[in-house]
């Protein structure tokens, strides 16, 4: 889809994101970073842009997965310039509050090949030609809850434009594990946004749009 906005701004990036996968560097944690710098700096940019009336596309959907809140705002801000329709993943068990707690629980689903039962989401696939998908990284991989949505629903034919964000590690194996998941269907090259993109998320994000 090209040109889907003509400019952008971009929440600032606070998500719990994963570092590589033991296979890349031995390592198997989740990172965390700071709220409070990202969310400013997306107040300044958001002041600083304004959406365009050639950024509505009636058939665009974004679903995405937030534990800390900086996907969903992320997810919000794509909404904006792309006049999509907005659906938010939802555990039937909500993760821990705690940090340490959350890696411990992430950790043991992944070693039992477990995935999160999810709530039932109100939408119907066959509007849109275009879903965005959004999740935070962990472990170097999409999070757990976008992997069993993706699990549950045909997205046969369907253009799909991942999103990811971190504290600071990459985006791994996620992008190639949301096209082997969404089966069928023609999967973008995936952005990943970490803290140390603040700065310019804007034009990231807005090049990324307009070449995908």
């Amino acid at each position: 889809m090209r040109k889907i906005v003509s400019s952008i701004s971009i929440i600032g990036l606070f998500v719990l994101g994963g570092c590589s996968t033991t296979s890349q560097n031995n390592q198997t944690s989740i990172s965390d970073s700071s709220t409070e710098n990202s969310h400013s700096s997306f107040e300044k940019n958001a002041e600083s842009n304004m959406l365009s009336d050639d950024a509505s596309n009636g058939n665009v959907a974004i679903v995405y997965y937030s534990l800390t809140g900086t996907t969903e705002d992320v997810a919000n801000e794509i909404q904006a310039q792309t006049n999509g329709d907005l659906y938010s993943i939802e555990t039937v068990e909500e993760y821990p509050d705690v940090y340490s707690e959350v890696a411990d629980v992430v950790s043991q689903q992944r070693e039992d090949g477990e995935l999160p039962e999810l709530q039932p989401m109100d939408i119907d696939l066959e509007k849109y030609d275009t879903i965005f998908i959004g999740s935070p990284i962990w472990f170097g991989s999409s999070s757990l809850p976008v992997q069993q949505w993706l699990s549950e629903n045909e997205l046969h034919g369907k253009t799909i434009h991942p999103f990811f964000t971190s504290g600071s590690s990459g985006i791994g194996t996620a992008s190639s594990e949301i096209g082997q998941l969404a089966e069928n269907s023609i999967v973008s090259e995936g952005i990943g946004l970490t803290d140390n993109d603040i700065n310019q998320a804007n034009e990231l994000i807005a090049t990324w749009l307009e070449e995908s």
